[in-house]
C-alpha cells in the first residue's frame, strides 16, 4: 500500500503540468511584492478546494483508534512563476507525516489555479508563504475537518529561515 500511494503522489507531480519540483526559469523570484501570489478567487475558495479534495481517510488511517483529535500546524511555502506555475512546495515543521503528504498532493493538484505576484501592473515571479492549523475530530465513525489559515510573514526574515532548501 505504502508503494502505491508513494507512486499515485509521484503520478500526480508527473502529470501536472502546471507544477515543477524545482523552479528552472531566469526570472529573480520576489519575497517582496505589491500584491503577492494569490489562488483565484481566494483563501476561501482555496479552502474549499483543500477540503473538497483532501483524502482524509487516509490520515485518519495513519492513526491509532484511541486518539480522538489531531491538529498540525504547517508552514507552507511556493515558488508561483510569472507563467503562472508552482514549484519549491516545501512544508517545514510538519509534525504529521500523513498530513503533509496529503496536504502536498492537493496543492499540487490546485497548482494551475493561481495568480502570480504583482508589482506596477506586471506579473512577477514570487514567494507564497502561509500557516495553516489542521484540526481533525473523530466521533466513532464520523470525522470532522476544520483548516484554518493565518496572517502571512511574507518579508519576516526570522520565518525565512525554516524554509532553507
Amino acid at each position: 500500500m505504502f508503494a502505491f500511494v508513494l507512486s499515485a503522489f509521484s503520478q500526480v507531480r508527473q502529470n501536472n503540468f502546471c507544477y515543477q519540483e524545482k523552479y528552472s526559469g531566469d526570472d529573480k523570484v520576489f519575497e517582496k511584492m505589491e500584491i503577492y501570489p494569490s489562488y483565484n478567487g481566494g483563501l476561501d475558495k482555496l479552502n474549499q478546494f483543500v477540503l473538497q479534495n483532501i483524502a482524509i481517510d487516509k490520515i485518519a488511517s495513519s492513526i491509532t483508534e484511541n486518539i480522538r483529535f489531531l491538529s498540525d500546524t504547517l508552514q507552507l511555502r511556493f515558488i508561483i512563476s510569472k507563467d503562472k506555475k508552482m514549484s519549491n512546495l516545501l512544508m517545514p515543521k510538519a509534525q504529521n507525516n500523513p498530513i503533509k503528504d496529503e496536504l502536498q498532493r492537493v496543492l499540487i493538484l490546485s497548482s494551475c489555479n493561481w495568480t502570480p505576484g504583482d508589482a506596477s501592473g506586471r506579473y512577477l515571479t514570487g514567494w507564497f508563504q502561509k500557516q495553516l492549523v489542521f484540526l481533525m475530530d473523530r466521533r466513532g465513525s464520523f470525522l470532522s475537518l476544520k483548516i484554518e489559515w493565518l496572517e502571512p510573514s511574507y518579508g519576516a526574515t526570522a520565518d525565512n529561515s525554516s524554509f532553507k532548501q
